[in-house]
């Protein structure tokens, strides 16, 4: 399964390079696969904003996620403060069609099961197709595969990093000009 961690942190000024250079000096090194934050307009009391960074790394394997909670937990972005509400969640990588509205079904159809949507990320996109990555809480991430299970097909779950087999076959071709097919390595699995 995937993992996705977020944080927040305050007055967020260099925060992230702080971070991706903490995830990059790890040992072993976690590297980037996707990222996606921003700052809220609405500041806390001090006048301070707050950043929500979402990242997926890899690895990212079961064995991965005490070592990456704890990379971020050493995060010290001015000497003294820290991150917050660190999380790792689980997360499913999910192609889509790439066409206007496909995201907002597959968000619908985890809304009319009832199951709330933490993290999603743009993994990955070429041609006729995208990958993103949706992070759950815990207790709803069967619940969530089910759903994309069982989509007749629409929705199709990746077991691995969304996209990397076709991202090391496609990269030369001009985007659009993909066919799906024999010769598509993500159609092997």
């Amino acid at each position: 399964m995937h993992q996705t961690a977020t944080c927040s942190t305050v007055g967020s000024i260099g925060d992230l390079g702080h971070i991706a250079r903490a995830l990059g000096a790890a040992d072993p090194p976690f590297n980037i696969e996707a990222i996606g934050g921003g700052e809220a307009r609405t500041v806390r009391e001090d006048g301070r904003g707050v950043g929500i960074i979402t990242i997926l790394v890899s690895p990212d394997e079961d064995e991965d996620v005490q070592r990456l909670r704890e990379v971020l937990e050493a995060v010290e972005p001015d000497g003294g403060r820290k991150l917050a509400e660190i999380q790792v969640l689980p997360s499913l990588h999910v192609e889509l069609r790439h066409d206007p509205g496909e995201l907002g079904e597959a968000a619908a159809a985890l809304g009319d099961a009832g199951i709330n949507i933490l993290s999603v990320l743009l993994v990955d996109a070429h041609g006729d197709w995208a990958v993103v990555s949706m992070a759950f809480d815990e207790g709803d991430i069967d619940a969530a595969r089910q759903v994309f299970e069982n989509s007749a097909g629409r929705f199709r779950l990746l077991p691995k990093h969304g996209g990397e087999a076709r991202r090391n076959r496609v990269d030369g071709f001009v985007a659009g000009k993909v066919n799906r097919g024999e010769d598509d390595p993500a159609t092997a699995h």
